[in-house]
């Protein structure tokens, strides 16, 4: 499952994109996006325990946003950009389970985006707070309480995706409750991140939250959601503190204009070649990064040839994963190509499988990268000739 209010397509699943990436046989065959609402992500939870019930399936859910707002505006500073994911499944020892949830719909115009605007629309925040989040979200929890038959005692952790902080700690004084530091730092470090916001903070406070505590999710957005889970187990690397805390910082506002194409830069020196054909001969090369292996002698091959290098095979290779990991074996950096960070940096990568793989590297501090270092690779645009996004893998140095 996929859920975005900025879609890449208007009219393509992205979802079914994603699914193309595991490095697995059969592909999901279930595939679904969720769109147009703040609380696509809590709605494709919702499904997904639905769905899991009735047939046992494991669900993967990843929930990502880059609503542009205008820079001139009070709101810019409280918006940002984020994505997170979670499986859903039956199993014996889970980290979470949800144990309760209720649903609100409600009609108000207090943010939209038509399909010709670039900019996010606002109404009066005082208008937004009073007859939008705050009373929607304040009777979610009313009426959740009820339903479910708990005091606010019972509730040890709460995550809100409110539209900005300010509005966050009046809707908590209101109910009589606190706010979470975990919270906090997301709206102070990140800001709002769209759709995938509610599942950052529910996330941030699982991490927080001792076994056995429950954690309240409220998912506003014409309306709210409401997911009780109780956590289960330690979760091994907090993915929230790990991400927060290895958070690069960008040289200048002019840098982050340029990310966001915001102003115009040189244009490239040649147009990439691409084909939808290829794409989709190639597939499990490109999205799924899987290698050949020779049936014969072993040997593993990335790109893919017809013919086994070490022992003259013909067309005799199966598939394996070529690893998420690897260590740099060499790098570069160019300075003169065209690029919105002024600089373009790749490594090639001794990966787990034992193939060495070259590829950009993107997030990263590209001063400090260094022979031996950790990367792992992350699915990224690469351009959009052709007329349609491409799609390929990046490095990311790790730590």
């Amino acid at each position: 499952f996929f859920a975005s209010t900025t879609n890449p397509y208007l009219e393509k699943s992205s979802a079914a994109l994603m699914a193309e990436t595991l490095p697995f046989e059969p592909k999901p065959d279930f595939t679904v996006d969720f769109s147009n609402s703040l609380r696509a992500c809590s709605n494709s939870v919702l499904l997904a325990g639905h769905t899991i019930a009735r047939t046992g399936r494991k669900i993967a859910i990843a929930a990502a946003d880059i609503r542009e707002t205008n820079p001139f505006t009070a709101d810019a500073v409280g918006i940002g950009d984020g994505a997170a994911a979670i499986v859903l499944a039956e199993c014996d020892q889970p980290v979470a389970e949800l144990k309760f949830e209720t649903t609100f719909s409600f009609e108000i115009l207090d943010t939209w985006r038509k399909s010709a605007d670039q900019f996010l629309r606002m109404t009066e925040p005082h208008f937004r707070f009073k007859y939008g989040f705050s009373d929607v979200v304040t009777k979610t929890f009313t009426n959740f309480l009820k339903s479910a038959g708990m005091t606010p005692d019972a509730v040890h952790h709460i995550a809100i995706n409110a539209p900005n902080a300010k509005m966050l700690l009046g809707m908590l004084k209101r109910v009589n409750l606190s706010p979470a530091p975990n919270t906090l730092r997301l709206y102070n470090e990140i800001g709002n991140t769209g759709v995938s916001f509610g599942l950052l903070n529910f996330l941030a406070e699982l991490e927080a939250a001792k076994i056995g505590e429950n954690i309240l999710w409220l998912d506003y957005g014409d309306g709210a959601n409401s997911l009780l889970f109780q956590k289960k187990a330690e979760i091994d690397v907090p993915q929230i503190e790990k991400a927060l805390n290895e958070k690069i910082y960008l040289n200048s506002y002019d840098q982050y204009l340029r990310l966001r194409n915001r102003v115009k830069t040189e244009e490239a020196v040649f147009e990439p070649f691409t084909s939808a054909v290829m794409n989709f001969r190639e597939k499990a090369q490109n999205y799924a990064l899987m290698a050949q292996q020779c049936k014969t002698c072993g040997d593993v091959i990335y790109p893919h040839e017809r013919i086994c290098k070490k022992c003259n095979t013909k067309d005799n290779f199966g598939l394996v994963p070529i690893g998420t990991e690897g260590k740099i074996f060499t790098f570069t950096r160019e300075y003169l190509f065209p690029s919105p960070e002024g600089v373009t940096a790749a490594a090639s990568a001794d990966m787990t499988s034992g193939v060495r793989l070259f590829l950009q590297i993107t997030d990263s501090d590209y001063d400090r990268i260094a022979v031996g270092q950790t990367v792992e690779r992350t699915f990224r645009k690469m351009h959009d000739a052709g007329g349609f996004h491409n799609y390929y893998w990046k490095f990311r140095v790790m730590g």
